[in-house]
């Protein structure tokens, strides 16, 4: 973890149940194998960090923490043997981590870093009511992340034995890619084990989640944050892209681009509301050129995200990885209240808006020149990606333009590229492609910078409301999973 990550716990946390929930949204696209190997990973952390929390003390919330401790064991010791079993087997076998659940791993790790390791028996209401929440985050974080790799583990199964019976019909079981029985009995038990393990964080999380999070304490975002983080970030992302061009490094500067805009929306959104910035000049042309740059921005992330695998932002620049995490970080601070956007009343409460609307005036300009790098750093030979995911792109490009666009001869990507899956580089119809995004990009996001510099600040003033101190309970739980990934109910 880099030593510029200013994360609290308590943000920690919070980052790792939102990347638990995109394991989740993302569970019928990612390898089970891949997704167990890691998994094992996070809950040693979860572990780990649930042992650095200190002792409550004798209270009346607390009145009986030796079962919370218990069931901590009980998952410890079910993943231990989980994986321990897994070890020197065929599946999951050795291989890449996913990045979302390193991603966790990390924050827990790097949050039990920040804990001073020792018991206190005396504690304010507020440092209990955090050690609470803290505990309820966590098990949250497991039982979410459970129950993504249990969807992927069953969704990978049920191809198996389709596979299967299929060759059954026709009496193919020779073919050399059909899966052995041994392997599907190894994901079939995999499955069931994680199952339970779900099931039983579920038995915690229905006791706490989200009550345990009232009056969980929330200091105010230190006054110059969100500022100091964009200018890094600017810094950072020029720096990383002309230094190190690479996919990945240009597949996170387009995701962190992509918040950026979507945060800023936020934020002057809760300034026109607020009334300080004019609300006709955010309706008619401030907000329609912000959403506008907040699609252009996804669109391009997305089709970085095709030439990629799940685990590829582990190959991105630390450094630059350190910033995007700052900036997330600062944004969520100032303008979410958890996992919801916060009210123009909460976020007036937090931070001096006018000063917030000049830092986000300043990232929307430096974002038309990001978009120029991410332009010419995508020309750069050193940018490559895995072959098959290329020659794919390639061949979904080629069938929508038709006969307008010759195909080489050669094919797109080299065949023994092809068979080993090796970096290659990017074939001249994907170039082409992702270039005109990033023109697109420049051109959408120099409108919004027209746009932003229209803005003028008037005289301080609050919407009538009644005052904050900084802790809001309401609404904080995550919102529902697509269909797809639905948690079932925990256990009662």
């Amino acid at each position: 973890m880099s030593g510029n990550d200013r994360r609290s716990v308590g943000e920690l946390l919070l980052d790792s149940e939102l990347a638990a929930r995109d394991v989740l949204m993302d569970a019928y696209e990612v390898d089970g194998a891949t997704m167990l190997r890691t998994w094992g990973e996070v809950v040693e952390s979860a572990g780990d960090l649930w042992d650095s929390l200190p002792s409550p003390g004798p209270s009346p919330e607390f009145a009986s923490p030796a079962p919370e401790d218990s069931l901590m064991a009980q998952l410890k010791a079910m993943n231990g043997h989980l994986m321990r079993s897994g070890r020197g087997q065929q599946w999951p076998g050795a291989g890449e981590p996913d990045e979302r659940l390193l991603r966790i791993a990390e924050n827990l790790t790097r949050a039990s870093d920040l804990l001073t390791l020792r018991d206190s028996n005396v504690m304010s209401p507020e440092v209990r009511a955090d050690l609470g929440a803290a505990r309820a985050r966590l098990v949250h974080t497991l039982y979410i992340g459970a129950h993504g790799v249990h969807v992927t583990l069953n969704r990978e199964l049920r191809n198996m034995q389709s596979q299967r019976a299929a060759a059954r019909v026709h009496n193919q079981f020779t073919h050399p890619e059909l899966p052995r029985e041994d392997l599907v009995r190894a994901v079939s038990r995999s499955r069931d084990r994680v199952a339970a393990f779900e099931q039983l964080a579920g038995s915690y999380v229905s006791r706490t989640y989200p009550h345990a999070l009232d009056g969980e304490h929330l200091p105010p975002p230190p006054a110059d944050r969100l500022r100091q983080a964009l200018a890094a970030w600017d810094v950072q992302a020029h720096r990383s892209l002309s230094r190190s061009p690479s996919a990945e490094n240009i597949l996170l500067t387009s995701q962190t681009q992509m918040m950026i805009a979507q945060s800023g929306q936020v934020l002057l959104r809760a300034a026109s509301q607020a009334g300080r910035i004019d609300p006709d000049l955010y309706a008619s042309r401030l907000g329609p050129a912000l959403d506008n740059a907040h699609a252009v921005w996804s669109s391009l992330s997305r089709s970085w995200n095709q030439l990629l695998p799940p685990q590829a932002l582990l190959k991105a620049d630390p450094s630059l990885v350190a910033a995007a995490k700052e900036t997330s970080a600062a944004y969520r601070e100032v303008a979410y209240d958890r996992t919801r956007p916060a009210s123009a009343i909460e976020i007036a409460d937090r931070v001096d808006l006018s000063a917030t609307v000049q830092a986000v005036q300043q990232s929307i300009s430096s974002s038309v020149d990001i978009a120029h790098v991410i332009g010419h750093a995508t020309t750069q030979p050193d940018v490559t990606a895995p072959a098959r995911r290329l020659n794919a792109r390639a061949q979904q490009l080629h069938a929508e333009r038709g006969e307008s666009f010759d195909a080489p001869h050669e094919g797109w990507v080299s065949a023994s590229d092809h068979l080993n899956n090796a970096p290659a580089a990017l074939p001249h119809i994907v170039r082409d492609d992702l270039l005109t995004q990033a023109d697109e990009v420049a051109a959408t996001a120099t409108v919004a910078m027209s746009a932003a510099s229209s803005l003028e600040t008037i005289l301080p003033f609050s919407p009538a409301g009644t005052p904050r101190n900084g802790r809001f309970h309401q609404d904080r739980t995550l919102s529902p999973a697509p269909e797809t990934g639905d948690l079932p109910p925990p256990v009662r």
